[in-house]
């Protein structure tokens, strides 16, 4: 069953320094677990994803890259004007992205980093942009408990991309090979087949596809979302950059969070 959690944020104003209550904004991922009736079932394998001929994403943020604004800590909860915005440590593998509306930096930490539209104080299903430095895979979406890949899944991006593609309850679409400001990356969209109706998934409350190098398990979706994902080899490590959105979610906002990752450039 898809839940809800309701987060109040402080709109900042964004051609000015003042500050306004923001209206509240409605969010299908929630941290509660449902309780042991409400429960989630057998999900169907997922298809095994084909790689598509090179295509070329063009450049958005690079004459920007000078005049990004340093996030930290500090900046958690709050939303973020329209800008070029650079995220370094704790995060391992730092870069830059630019948004073309408000969003909030929700989470921050060595192995992971996740943002939340709020344009406009926020939009129902609004998405989630998740940036993870990929340790594991999980073997099935509706049951981590299963546990993960072993051998652990190698730290490639076409390892990665493939064993997401290959998990019990994801169905993955072509993958593409894009070119992202001078680095290569995979591109696919993967969407889960759990419906909310199902039982399986007991007691779950989220759903899981990979755990990250600080050891969270991510990126904690719902039954039957989708995730945009953009795979890039950064060093020995894999980071996943994954558009997080949901049946509910307006196309317009579809479009914003796609918007996101050619923008993205890592030191």
């Amino acid at each position: 069953m898809i839940r809800t959690a309701i987060v109040t944020l402080a709109l900042l104003a964004l051609a000015g320094c003042g500050a306004a209550s923001a209206p509240t904004q409605t969010s299908l991922r929630s941290s509660e677990r449902p309780k042991e009736s409400e429960s989630i079932s057998s999900a169907t394998p997922g298809a095994v994803a084909s790689v598509a001929p090179t295509a070329t994403i063009v450049p958005t943020a690079t004459a920007a890259l000078p005049h990004a604004q340093l996030l930290g800590a500090a900046d958690k909860g709050r939303p973020l004007a329209p800008g070029t915005y650079r995220v370094a440590a704790p995060f391992t593998k730092p870069f830059t992205l630019t948004f073309g509306g408000a969003w909030s930096l929700d989470t921050l930490t060595p192995g992971g980093v996740q943002f939340h539209y709020v344009e406009g104080g926020g939009h129902p299903a609004a998405p989630y942009l998740i940036i993870d430095v990929v340790d594991n895979v999980f073997t099935d979406i509706c049951q981590a408990s299963a546990g993960e890949l072993d051998p652990p899944v190698e730290h490639t991006a076409q390892a990665v991309v493939a064993a997401l593609g290959n998990m019990t309850g994801v169905k993955a679409g072509q993958v593409e090979n894009v070119d992202v400001n001078g680095r290569p990356a995979m591109k696919v969209q993967m969407t889960n087949t759990v419906s909310p109706e199902d039982t399986r998934c007991v007691g779950t409350g989220l759903l899981w596809l990979w755990t990250n190098s600080s050891g969270a398990k991510s990126p904690g979706t719902n039954a039957q979302s989708t995730e945009h994902i953009w795979a890039f080899d950064i060093g020995s490590d894999v980071v996943l950059v994954d558009g997080e959105t949901y049946p509910p979610t307006a196309a317009a906002d579809i479009e914003v969070v796609q918007a996101v990752p050619p923008t993205i450039t890592f030191d």
